[in-house]
């Protein structure tokens, strides 16, 4: 995402500057440069199955992320912790995940339905490790504590209080399952035996706070790592240190073993991302460095083997979990969440307020008079492919789902004032656009299908559908008094329905491709249409007729728009494999005349568009960002508009140079790949 401007000195003012905005923060720019605002979160733990199916993730963003480890294809998203989630685990027969957060929480799921099945009770505090054998789940806590659980109890079968004196770090469970290990801030590791549940030894030599530890396989040694830069590798039995590694430039912050106890491999990082951030790959007989594994910006959180040795995964503040093949010593991949990608925007008639939903299953509410995030819409489970406003404004459509959902697709009505949920109408389709008529009727495209459906917003349970396209519907549009209804298909052409007698008016035919996007005018007199091939076409509705073709896009019409005075027509072309032919053109709709072509850099295509009443304002998504735009500066943006995880956003008003944001979590600008931090 890039605010093109602007960034040599920052001045953060913790404020409130209007009487009803938020408290943000606010930067002056006065160079030049590329920004964008990365809105994933970092990743604190990962996890592996045993069956070798599942790899689970643990993010600051409170989710869970499911994905398959051979391909690294994201599989589930499972939501249901109130605060940042920071340690996982799998059972040994890989069928839950255990799960804990930075405020104690710890909950079990099933790993096949992504249901979750039970909430456990008794951390104070944060959750930073848990280990798994054979029905037992071990936790280690800030706290001070450690816990064993059953997984069929909700109360911990045993507290282990008084033996650490600062928080507990990592736990790791011996392959027979008769002992495990502690790691702790108060320097020490701790041998435990599992079947008595008594403390056996205490190991004590590192400088500083010990952050991870593993058995090897046969269990006659242990390997920890510490803040203090160095591995040490201990003989179980007797407590001594046999060897100490060191090479890291920061703190050790994860530790793994290989089945043959031959090789060490350590993770390592700093909180500022400038110096190691780098995994090391050990002889654990010569203590030497005999590789390392470079390519995280940010401090490595987690890492873990896979069963056979040959692929090691890691997991970081960078917002990624990378995959090294460790025989080549080269990444395979890198797996990175969603960033709540911008699919459709709507702008009210005077230009006030901006409507936006995103892959994040969040619908937004923008003010543009003043720079701030006016209101969130949340309850859908899904990613939000098209919002709209009520012809009078007072309600806000969005349409979710997901192609790989179950029946989880859904549309909803809000209020748009109170925010509250007043209507959710389910569906078995994936919605990719809606319109919403003055009073009551919304409609749908069903991408999925040849479709297009019709809600009653008074009638919770009355739909229709209306079915005549031969291809795939891509766009609708409904009449502001709800009597007509648009679509446009893959089937190259665009239909007229009428909404009482639920039936065909008129077929319209002309384009020579896809038609991507179709409006009806508020007086309901011409119908606009934008098809893959490069045109733009008005129709008139009542005789029928094509009216004018609209050529200038080099690429394919994605998204238009007709201001409500019916005057001016705004579409958008791109080609998501090319780098031509981007761009955003104004039009007069009854000379068919080309006024403006707004100059947008972004790589991506824009895909949603809105104008303003009397096409004063124009905005555009790529997916990255939102952008306001005057139809009289085909320039820059007036402003740009971006959604962060956690609650952050972001505004840049290019007519002031400032930077407008709102901090509620972590939220990095970044220039030329360095992190400037808020």
């Amino acid at each position: 995402m890039n605010f093109k401007q602007i960034v040599t000195f920052a001045i953060v003012v913790q404020s409130l500057l209007f009487a009803d905005a938020l408290p943000y923060s606010v930067r002056d720019f006065n160079s030049s440069g590329e920004f964008y605002i990365d809105t994933r979160s970092s990743v604190n733990d990962i996890a592996l199955s045993s069956n070798g199916d599942y790899l689970a993730s643990a993010s600051d963003d409170k989710k869970i992320r499911l994905w398959n480890q051979q391909n690294g294809k994201l599989l589930k998203i499972l939501e249901g912790h109130t605060e940042a989630v920071t340690a996982i685990a799998i059972s040994d027969d890989s069928l839950y995940i255990v799960s804990g957060s930075l405020n104690g929480e710890l909950k079990l799921w099933d790993t096949t339905s992504g249901l979750l099945l039970k909430d456990f009770d008794g951390h104070a505090d944060k959750i930073n490790d848990i280990a798994m054998h054979d029905g037992y789940i071990i936790t280690a806590s800030s706290d001070q504590t450690i816990k064993i659980w059953d997984k069929e109890s909700e109360k911990a079968v045993k507290t282990f209080e008084d033996k650490h004196t600062e928080e507990v770090n990592a736990v790791a469970i011996s392959k027979d399952g008769k002992a495990f290990l502690s790691a702790s801030n108060d320097k020490t590791i701790k041998l435990w035996s599992l079947e008595k549940q008594i403390l056996l030894k205490t190991f004590k030599g590192h400088k500083d706070h010990v952050t991870s530890v593993v058995f090897s396989s046969d269990g006659s040694l242990i390997v920890s790592g510490s803040e203090d830069k160095s591995i040490k590798i201990w003989n179980r039995k007797s407590g001594k240190i046999i060897k100490t590694l060191k090479g890291h430039k920061n703190s050790v912050n994860s530790i793994a073993i290989s089945n043959d106890g031959e090789t060490i491999y350590s993770a390592s990082g700093s909180f500022y991302g400038k110096d190691d951030n780098s995994i090391k790959i050990w002889s654990r007989k010569k203590g030497k460095v005999l590789s390392t594994l470079k390519g995280h910006h940010g401090y490595i959180n987690s890492i873990k083997l896979n069963n056979d040795g040959e692929k090691l995964f890691s997991a970081s503040e960078d917002k990624t979990i990378k995959v090294w093949n460790l025989k080549s010593k080269k990444l395979l991949e890198t797996l990175q969440g969603e960033r709540g990608e911008v699919n459709s925007v709507d702008i009210s008639a005077d230009g006030k307020y901006i409507l936006s939903g995103s892959s994040d299953h969040k619908t937004r509410l923008w003010k543009t008079d003043k720079p701030m995030l006016y209101k969130v819409f949340n309850g859908q489970n899904d990613a939000i492919h098209s919002v709209a406003f009520s012809g009078d404004e007072k309600y806000i459509s969005s349409g979710s789902g997901s192609i790989d959902g179950d029946l989880r697709y859904s549309l909803k009505v809000y209020d748009r004032e109170s925010g509250k949920s007043i209507k959710t109408f389910n569906n078995n389709r994936y919605i990719e656009d809606v319109s919403v008529s003055t009073g009551r009727y919304i409609v749908a495209a069903l991408q999925d299908s040849y479709d297009v459906k019709l809600w009653d917003r008074k009638k919770r349970h009355n739909s229709r559908t209306f079915k005549g396209h031969i291809g795939q519907v891509n766009a609708v549009d409904i009449g502001k008094e709800g009597t007509y209804i648009v679509s446009a298909s893959n089937d190259k052409t665009v239909k007229l329905w009428s909404r009482p007698k639920g039936r065909i008016i008129h077929t319209f035919k002309g384009h020579e491709d896809t038609v991507t996007s179709v409006k009806i005018s508020k007086d309901r007199l011409f119908i606009v249409s934008g098809s893959k091939d490069k045109t733009v076409k008005i129709w008139d509705r009542k005789k029928e007729i094509l009216l004018k073709t609209l050529k200038g896009h080099k690429e394919q019409v994605n998204a238009l728009a007709i201001s409500d005075d019916g005057n001016y027509i705004v579409s958008a072309s791109g080609n998501i494999d090319t780098d031509e032919g981007k761009s955003i053109k104004l039009w007069e709709r009854k000379t068919g005349k080309l006024l403006q072509t707004f100059k947008e850099n972004n790589k991506n295509p824009i895909h949603s568009l809105a104008i303003s009443e009397h096409g004063k304002y124009i905005v555009s998504t790529t997916g990255e960002n939102i952008k306001l735009w005057s139809s009289k500066n085909p320039s820059e943006p007036i402003k740009e508009f971006v959604a962060g995880a956690n609650g952050n956003w972001a505004i840049f008003d290019n007519s002031t140079k400032k930077l407008y944001s709102h901090d509620n979590g972590k939220m990095l600008l970044k220039k030329e790949g360095v992190n400037i931090i808020q």
